[in-house]
């Protein structure tokens, strides 16, 4: 279903529905002889090629809305860095663009924005400095964050890879290495500043890869469409676990970890949702797959961890409260136990009405005497909507951003 939705958009040069989905993002700037302001916006790339954004600390106001494109289809959610944010729609028959906006509510036109040569289905990634995007001509392309002039991309040669770029890549900022999967069924890994090969060879899996890699303890964690979940030394590209972990069906979105000690020590637990509508928690160190539980439908949208304050409001005291948020695709929505996912913390799972692909975002703050405790999902019929994370009640905010 996937793969032919996208098919269709670049076989008709736009008109399809994408998922972009939301994206919650906090920043504090700090004017010259000014105190700091605490800033949270939750970004969504809609249904109508709009990117929009809302004041999450001020009743979820609307900042602005602007298009980026006619058209626009936008597969990857956007990406965000101090005061800037960034989106890349699909695109049309000459290929995808990278706009770039000041969040600033007084700022609705974009600072600058950049062609690539082939359409864009992942998302970007922001940091040393630069955007990194891939596109469906088998490219992977790195824009100075600033200006979006193009500081290198591979191959360099005037060449191509062998198959399309679909999925976000990661940079891993300690080592300045970017790395991206291919659906030539290749891993890569890259000098992030140069575009460099770092490993002898890319490692090959034995399907497509569409998913952003995961970086953890030294290694490089990713799902593949042979339904199998890998981890390489991030240094060399050789596995790490003796056999990679085999799931139902293949394995679309991206993993995230999640660690509820504070020991200061990397012994988190990996968690990653699979077409086979399952979402899976795997030991990072072996792959043993620790527990398991079974949505209502196919999983595209990444899962999220969040952390709630307990009765005393205060983050980071005893009485927290953990949790993985999962959706599926026929939109419904479920709070899990981290240490055991078949324990649901949620009375029942939320229905959310509507199909669901786009990734879901959290947000959990203290700020003063306000709390807020709520998830964001965008579903495939242009309603954005905010969920409480205590209970999965909604918060009786809605948008429908097709008015």
């Amino acid at each position: 279903m996937l793969l032919a939705a996208i098919s269709l958009t670049g076989c008709t040069g736009g008109g399809t529905t994408g998922w972009a989905g939301t994206l919650v993002h906090e920043y504090t700037p700090q004017a010259d002889g000014e105190d700091p302001v605490d800033h949270a916006v939750l970004f969504v790339g809609t249904q109508q090629g709009k990117l929009a954004a809302y004041d999450l600390l001020d009743d979820r106001k609307p900042l602005w809305s602007i298009a980026v494109g006619v058209s626009a289809v936008m597969y990857g959610r956007p990406a965000a860095s101090g005061e800037y944010v960034y989106i890349a729609p699909y695109g049309d028959a000459n290929g995808g663009k990278v706009w770039k906006f000041n969040i600033d509510a007084n700022a609705e036109a974009p600072i600058s924005s950049a062609s690539l040569g082939g359409n864009v289905v992942g998302g970007l990634e922001v940091g040393l400095g630069n955007v990194y995007v891939g596109t469906g001509d088998g490219v992977l392309h790195a824009l100075n964050a600033d200006t979006l002039v193009e500081e290198w991309k591979y191959p360099d040669d005037g060449t191509t890879l062998a198959d399309r770029i679909w999925g976000t890549p990661t940079i891993d900022e300690s080592a300045g290495v970017v790395y991206f999967g291919c659906f030539d069924n290749k891993l890569y890994a890259l000098d992030a500043a140069t575009g460099d090969e770092v490993w002898n060879e890319p490692f090959e899996a034995g399907g497509a890869i569409a998913g952003k890699p995961l970086v953890y303890d030294g290694k490089v964690y990713f799902g593949s469409f042979d339904r199998n979940f890998y981890a390489l030394d991030k240094t060399d590209g050789t596995e790490a676990w003796a056999t990679p972990f085999t799931a139902g069906k293949w394995f679309w979105t991206e993993p995230i970890i999640y660690d509820a000690t504070d020991n200061d020590i990397d012994d988190g637990t990996i968690y990653v949702g699979c077409l086979d509508s399952k979402v899976y928690a795997l030991n990072p160190a072996t792959g043993e797959n620790v527990s398991k539980f079974t949505t209502a439908d196919a999983i595209t949208s990444p899962p999220v961890a969040a952390v709630l304050p307990g009765a005393n409001e205060v983050l980071g005291d005893d009485d927290d409260v953990d949790m993985i948020v999962v959706v599926s695709n026929n939109g419904a929505m479920y709070a899990l136990n981290p240490a055991n996912l078949a324990v649901e913390i949620w009375p029942s799972s939320l229905a959310l009405g509507e199909p669901v692909q786009s990734p879901i975002s959290v947000h959990v703050g203290v700020y003063g005497d306000d709390v807020y405790q709520f998830v964001y999902a965008y579903g495939q019929q242009s309603h954005l909507t905010a969920h409480w994370l205590t209970n999965g009640q909604s918060s009786g905010w809605e948008i429908n951003t097709a008015l």
